[in-house]
C-alpha cells in the first residue's frame, strides 16, 4: 500500500482491488421492431439500449436523429411542401426510416452485448478469450 499520510491512510483503497472490484449493472437486451407509432417515433435507448463499453450508444442515437431529420425532409420535398402532409405517407416514410436504421442499431448492439459479456465474464469461453 502506498505511504499515504494521517486520516487518509485508512481510507484509502488499495490499487489491486480498484482494478479487480467490478459492478455490473443488467441492462435488458431488448430491440424493439416498432419504432413509430402515429405520429409518433422513439429513438436510442429506448429502442435499444446500449451498454458504454463500445462508447457507440450516444452515437447511434444522434445518427437515428440525424437520419430522421433527412427522412423528414425528403417527405416535406415529396410533398411539394404545401398543406398538411397525409397521415399514411407519414406512417410510410417512418417506416422506409426504420427497415434503413434497423441493421445498423442491431449490428452495433450485438456487438456491445459480446463485449459486456466478454467484460463481465459471462461464460468460461468468455473467461477465457478476455484473458
Amino acid at each position: 500500500m502506498y505511504d499515504w499520510p494521517g486520516p487518509a491512510r485508512p481510507l484509502a483503497t488499495e490499487p489491486l482491488r480498484i482494478v479487480e472490484d467490478r459492478a455490473y449493472l443488467c441492462l435488458e437486451e431488448a430491440f424493439y421492431q416498432h419504432w413509430s407509432m402515429s405520429r409518433c417515433i422513439c429513438i436510442g435507448d429506448s429502442m435499444h439500449t446500449m451498454a458504454l463499453n463500445i462508447g457507440q450508444g450516444g452515437n447511434k442515437a444522434i445518427e437515428t436523429a440525424a437520419s430522421f431529420a433527412n427522412c423528414l425532409s425528403i417527405l416535406v420535398e415529396c410533398s411539394g411542401g404545401h398543406g398538411p402532409i397525409a397521415l399514411q405517407s407519414i406512417h410510410a416514410a417512418l417506416q422506409d426510416w426504420q427497415k434503413v436504421r434497423q441493421p445498423w442499431a442491431k449490428e452495433i448492439l450485438a456487438l456491445t452485448n459480446e463485449a459486456t459479456r466478454l467484460d463481465s465474464g459471462a461464460t468460461i469461453k468468455h473467461t477465457i478469450i478476455s484473458q
